[in-house]
């Protein structure tokens, strides 16, 4: 659901089949919804799934039209349950029961071992981070910690490491000295292998470094770098190859 990762990212900071039927993998559309990277993904006039195509609309943010695709009876299945949810957590009007309802939906399908009950799991930690008019660390920090705990190895499990880091870093309780919410951030680096995701801790730890005023945040903007691939970096790329 996801095009790129979740970068930027660490914006809360102060995004299966096979069969005979060509589809859109999950993985492509990693949380468009969340992240705002709807303008990066191009229409595909060829999906032949009327689930890949409400994807398709889901990551260009027409939710109307991702819920008409996904109207008839017929579509059924765990990921197109998955992609109702999707909708409608873009859906008007936002309200906290309509977000509660949707929460009840994904938890449903986190009890599953695959993929989308995966990313199920990992959404609901991102709607009580986010999502809610009034947001819920400790609660979203659970259901990230749940995931890690069920599927620690998944890419699901280390982008909510990421997250998790973000919430220990800035909005929980405890631990409640710079030094040791930096110092519980970093922990969680060695269980981030994912190059792009252990890119984006690093910028997340090195902003925090500097955010509570703490030594040491350029080894990890440098790490960062190193591994490559961010925004800034792929348009610095752009403009070289023009000049």
């Amino acid at each position: 659901m996801r095009s790129t990762f979740e970068s930027e990212a660490c914006r809360g900071w102060a995004s299966f089949h096979d069969g005979p039927v060509p589809r859109i993998p999950l993985r492509v559309f990693r949380l468009l919804l969340l992240i705002g990277l709807a303008a990066s993904i191009r229409p595909n006039a060829r999906a032949a799934d009327d689930v890949a195509g409400a994807w398709e609309l889901v990551a260009r943010h027409l939710p109307g039209d991702a819920q008409a695709r996904l109207a008839p009876p017929a579509i059924a299945g765990r990921e197109a349950a998955l992609a109702r949810a999707a909708v409608a957590m873009d859906s008007q009007p936002m309200t906290d029961e309509r977000l509660t309802t949707v929460v009840t939906q994904l938890a449903e399908l986190a009890r599953g071992d695959d993929e989308v009950g995966q990313a199920a799991a990992y959404l609901v930690g991102r709607m009580y981070q986010v999502h809610f008019f009034q947001p819920d660390p400790a609660r979203a920090a659970r259901a990230y910690e749940e995931l890690v705990a069920r599927h620690p190895d998944s890419y699901w499990a280390q982008l909510a490491r990421v997250k998790l880091a973000v919430l220990r870093l800035y909005l929980l309780p405890e631990p409640a000295a710079p030094a040791a919410r930096v110092e519980a951030a970093e922990a969680l680096l060695a269980q981030v292998t994912v190059p792009e995701l252990r890119r984006d801790l690093h910028i997340v730890i090195g902003r925090a470094r500097l955010f509570h005023r703490l030594p040491g945040a350029l080894p990890h903007l440098r790490e960062a770098a190193r591994i490559g691939g961010t925004a800034a970096q792929a348009a610095e790329r752009g403009r070289a190859g023009s000049d």
